[in-house]
Formats: structure tokens, sequence, C-alpha cells
């Protein structure tokens, strides 16, 4: 396979940022890609305690607007989060803060996945179908080159011929998980498999939360750690990867 992998955008969205604590993100003033990043900071980091407590894990997808001169980010949309009720966990309290929401349905399925649709998203190269999924060691063990390995199917590839759509390209650090025993991690090869259902076990095998946002032309597939360390710096670029 001719595979070059980068890490995502969002790839530690709670494990490297941390988990913040404002319930509601002001419109970005001047450089909207640091206003989305912002607006995806807060909702993952809403999102990460009661999907915790309650054992589950999340996904999200969003349908945005295009912008910038080169047309290379989908910009997350800026939403208002309401508190959870007391003691509320999972789907009960994930529907509690979106509920002033219009735009933003939030379902199960399946069984302890948490949907979150934000606005109209486009479906384009998830309902792909990959009869098989090879993936090496590292991809088994970081959910970061898996997706890549998703993407770089010939049937994903073919998808986005097809359907005339291309992933982001971005550069961000990533630390590598090395194999080893005990660590959790994917099948070497997985059959019959569509790209939605292959990040649904990217989230439930990694216990985090993938983000799927689409615009025009383009879509982005990151991962969010549910770890929320509580200090950025203990946690350490180990190398800048591209993917194309």
């Amino acid at each position: 396979m001719n595979f070059r992998p980068m890490a995502l955008s969002a790839l530690m969205a709670c494990g490297i940022w941390g988990c913040l604590g404002v319930a509601q993100v002001p419109g970005a003033k001047g450089d909207h890609r640091a206003g989305a990043s912002r607006a995806e900071r807060t909702v993952l980091s809403h999102l990460c305690p009661p999907l915790r407590s309650a054992g589950m894990v999340g996904r999200v997808y969003y349908g945005a607007v295009c912008y910038g001169e080169r047309g290379d980010t989908v910009p997350f949309p800026v939403i208002k989060i309401h508190p959870a009720s007391s003691g509320a966990e999972g789907l009960v309290a994930v529907r509690e803060m979106f509920r002033m929401e219009k735009g933003v349905v939030v379902t199960e399925g399946p069984p302890g996945v948490i949907r979150v649709r934000i606005g109209k998203v486009p479906g384009t190269v998830l309902g792909t179908r990959i009869p098989l999924l090879t993936l090496e060691p590292l991809m088994q063990y970081n959910p970061v080159l898996a997706v890549s390995a998703i993407e770089n199917t010939q049937e994903v590839k073919a998808a986005m011929h097809r359907l005339g759509v291309r992933p982001v390209q971005t550069l961000a650090a990533q630390l590598l998980i090395q194999p080893a025993p005990g660590l959790p991690h994917l099948r070497s090869s997985i059959k019959d498999i569509t790209v939605d259902q292959a990040l649904d076990l990217i989230a439930e095998t990694f216990n985090g939360i993938v983000v799927y946002g689409a615009c025009g032309d383009l879509f982005r597939i990151d991962f969010a750690d549910m770890g929320c360390l509580k200090d950025p710096a203990q946690t350490r670029p180990a190398m800048d990867q591209r993917r194309r």
C-alpha cells in the first residue's frame, strides 16, 4: 500500500488540550480557524465526562460552510452547550447538553455509541463498503493511522473520485503507540465493513470520540481521546507525519 500517515488536526482534543469548562463559545473574530478550534474543543470536552462515566464512546458528525483562500479546512460550527442535570450521564446527559440547539440530533446506536449530528451532514464516503481492511501493526494500535488506512483503501479512493471529494490536508504532531501486549488495538484484518462502521470500531476500541465533518468537496475524520489530561505538557509530540 502506498501509505504516508499524517496526524489529524483534532487528534487528542481532550487528551492534548485538556478538558475545558466553558459552557458557550463566542463567534470567532478575525481568525476563523481559531474560532472553529475553540468551538470543537468545547464540544468535545463537554462530551468527555458524561460518556466516560457511562462507559460509552462518541461520534460527532457536522456539516460546515467552507472558507479560506485554498478551501483547506472544514470549520467546526459554533453552538451553545448547556450543563446536564446533576447525575445525568450517557445519552440523557448529552441530549440535555444540546437541548436548545434545534439543529443538533443526539441518538444511540449501536449500543454504547452516542451519535451527535450537527446541521446537515453530507454522507460522502461514510457508506462506502470495504470488503477487506488490512492493518499493519502500527495501524492497529493508533487510531489516526487506522483512519489513514481506511482513507487509503482502493474502495474509498474510488468513492472519493466518484463523488468528487477529498480529505483535508493538515499537519500535526502525533505520539505513536508501539504495539505491546495488553494495549487496545484493532484486528489485523476486518472483513465486509463500511467506513462508518469502521469509525465506530475505532471509537469503541480506543475509547474516544471520532469526528467527521464535511463542506463542499472536503471532509475530515479526526479522533479525540477521552483521557482528558489535566496538564497538556504531559503529552509530548514524538514526530510529525503527513498523510495523502
